[in-house]
């Protein structure tokens, strides 16, 4: 089942519209019976999961060049906020404050 879950938010993550309701209808069980497989077999949600997937692939897009508004449409945030918020809870940074200071390092 692990690689499965895997396999499903890899394939939908972009999709503003994909969450752990649409990640449990896919694999055909109910969202608390995921929560607590999930918990069990990753250690988190499958919500932080699924944010952590979007900024992992935001830093990708980010350091490659692409505008911060396309960055948040590619990986699935809705709008602007809500991928600055989710970048901010993690990061302690914002994006543009991210691409900033990575410009003057290595990661």
């Amino acid at each position: 089942m692990k690689t499965r879950i895997i396999e499903i938010i890899e394939q939908n993550y972009f999709d503003p519209d994909f969450d752990v309701n649409k990640l449990a209808e896919k694999l055909g069980i109910c969202r608390s019976y995921l929560n607590t497989r999930f918990h069990f077999d990753f250690g988190s949600s499958p919500h932080d999961y699924l944010e952590s997937v979007r900024i992992e692939n935001a830093i990708k897009s980010l350091l490659e060049g692409d505008k911060i508004i396309e960055v948040c449409m590619k990986i699935g945030y809705a709008n602007k906020k809500t991928f600055h918020v989710a970048f901010k809870k993690r990061f302690k940074m914002t994006p543009k404050e991210f691409v900033k200071k990575s410009k003057g390092t290595k990661l």
